[in-house]
């Protein structure tokens, strides 16, 4: 060989085949919606249901019920801890609404009678009970104690609260966290039809119920409160709740009407929100949509169960799992699944039932993930490979195969780490004479399997004719002219002088080259020797 190979970077010669990037990433897999446990509340007529994580990372679970609301241990166990009795009077039991503020519940009902208002009800001493603080009017009015919903931004200590969907939106200070206190309202001009709000930051999105639209509105100044736009929903049901995602360029809409599907809406720009997507489960009537990660919505779908969408493209939703909490039909009448809790660190979802069933499901993939392939050639331990080097592994039927080749046997920074789809990839731009090991890994939609035993090989060079002196890509007189003015008059020299000019591979460039040349352009004789090198 002539020289040390010169390594120019990674070639990498995939012919025929699509590349990717090692951080490629395929649909998600079809999963299912696993019950971990469940329990019954006799009395029936179960409602909303939320969830809290202690200090200690012990999640637990809150339901509204006929009686008031139920206090349940999810982890390590299902256990139903504590109750609190709620109002009862004025018909209002069965919807019973909570959310969670540092370790307190705040719980509101269109109930009349003992304990109505919003009850506060501290957490801090379970696992053995809780501790009910008091119940406090909605506004300040002595008249005031019902709400329908409740929502509340923990960043700004905040709470919202609907009343019985005939009143505006309350704002109450959380300042206080044991007291509440009333701050202001806000009428979105459908305060005759207002059913829910979500709140994140200053930021709240209220769905406006028989008005068949949803708003958005500017809360950074509490007491003067501003719409930012409002939503027609086309040929619209009962609007019930309005969720966005966590980045806030997408929102998701429910229509608590049967055949009106949950709407998914692209509000980058909200001087332009747009309708992107539609879904409808099974039962044809959804109720609450709760987006969680950026690429995941749960669903309460009454008689569908909890539901659980893909929504990395909302466009395109697509069911990814689905836990059936009411067995016995799929129409769309009210019953079955009322609420959905899936902010769990554990990833439990919580959902309840009107019947008064309590539900803890959790994700999990049914696909198979594929076994690691087994490499075929080089053989192990190959001297001296020429470049390109053609890496072959068997097929076992995968949607793409991540190639790793590394000078470092742990692969800790790999040289090349790449996604084809085909069973093999050629590669060049190694350095000469050093051992490198490689190794592949299967994916399908379960994502990348075990990597394969891993192979090294020694790196040889690209073989390579010598004689084109111009390095035009062929051997013509022009060739001649060069070295000729190169040897006899001192010329320019050929890039790079071996591997160019030496035609007869004797290490230097003389006028034995310049003959042998000669005799291969103009009488064909024996042409130029092929060299060991990277040019």
């Amino acid at each position: 060989m002539l020289g040390r190979v010169k390594t120019f970077g990674w070639l990498l010669l995939a012919l025929g085949w699509l590349i990717g990037s090692p951080l490629a990433s395929t649909a998600r897999a079809q999963d299912t919606l696993a019950l971990v446990g469940s329990l019954s509340f006799p009395v029936g007529s179960g409602s909303e249901c939320w969830g809290w994580t202690a200090p200690d990372n012990t999640e637990y679970a809150i339901m509204g019920y006929r009686n008031g609301i139920a206090f349940i241990r999810t982890t390590p166990t299902i256990q139903l801890i504590d109750t609190v009795p709620g109002p009862m009077g004025n018909g209002g039991y069965p919807w019973r609404e909570m959310k969670t503020y540092l370790h307190y519940a705040y719980i509101v009902s269109e109930a009349t009678g003992p304990f109505q208002g919003i009850s506060v009800v501290d957490l801090q001493w379970l696992p053995d009970s809780v501790e009910y603080i008091g119940s406090f009017t909605t506004n300040g009015d002595s008249s005031a104690f019902t709400a329908h919903t409740i929502s509340i931004d923990s960043a700004s200590a905040t709470c919202y609260v609907e009343g019985s969907s005939v009143q505006p939106v309350r704002v109450l200070s959380l300042a206080n966290p044991e007291h509440p206190t009333f701050v202001s309202v806000f009428d979105t001009s459908a305060s005759s039809s207002i059913h829910d709000m979500t709140a994140i930051g200053d930021t709240v999105y209220v769905a406006e119920g028989g008005m068949g639209t949803w708003s958005v509105w500017d809360l950074t100044n509490k007491v003067n409160p501003t719409m930012i736009v409002r939503v027609s929903i086309p040929a619209s049901g009962y609007v019930h709740n309005v969720w966005p995602s966590p980045d806030k360029q997408y929102c998701a809409s429910t229509e608590e009407t049967a055949g009106k599907t949950v709407k998914f809406w692209n509000i980058s720009d909200l001087g332009n929100v747009q309708l992107i997507g539609q879904y409808l489960g099974p039962s044809g009537m959804a109720h609450n949509a709760h987006w969680t990660a950026q690429d995941t919505l749960v669903l309460s779908h009454y008689q569908s169960g909890l539901v659980v969408l893909d929504v990395s493209n909302p466009a395109l939703p697509v069911q990814i799992g689905k836990y059936d909490t009411y067995p016995l039909g799929e129409s769309s009448a009210f019953q079955g699944c009322w609420g959905a809790y899936p902010y769990t660190k554990n990833g439990y979802i919580y959902g309840s039932n009107i019947d008064g069933g309590f539900f803890v499901v959790q994700l999990q993939s049914t696909c198979q993930a594929l076994g690691a392939p087994v490499l075929l050639s080089p053989p192990d331990g190959a001297l001296d490979q020429i470049e390109p080097i053609a890496l072959h592994w068997s097929d076992n039927s995968a949607t793409g195969y991540r190639v790793e080749v590394d000078d470092d046997p742990g692969f800790g920074s790999p040289v090349l780490d790449t996604v084809v789809t085909d069973t093999t990839v050629s590669v060049s731009g190694f350095d000469l004479g050093q051992v490198y090991r490689w190794r592949v890994r299967s994916e399908n939609e379960c994502g990348f399997g075990n990597p394969s035993a891993a192979r090294s090989f020694e790196a040889g060079c690209i073989v390579t004719q010598t004689g084109d002196v111009d390095v035009s890509g062929t051997i013509t007189s022009a060739d001649i002219i060069v070295l000729v003015n190169y040897v006899f008059k001192g010329g320019a020299t050929p890039q790079p002088i071996e591997e160019a000019g030496d035609c007869d591979c004797t290490g230097a460039v003389t006028s034995a080259d310049v003959i042998r040349l000669v005799n291969f352009v103009f009488k064909g004789g024996i042409p130029p020797c092929d060299v060991c090198s990277i040019l």
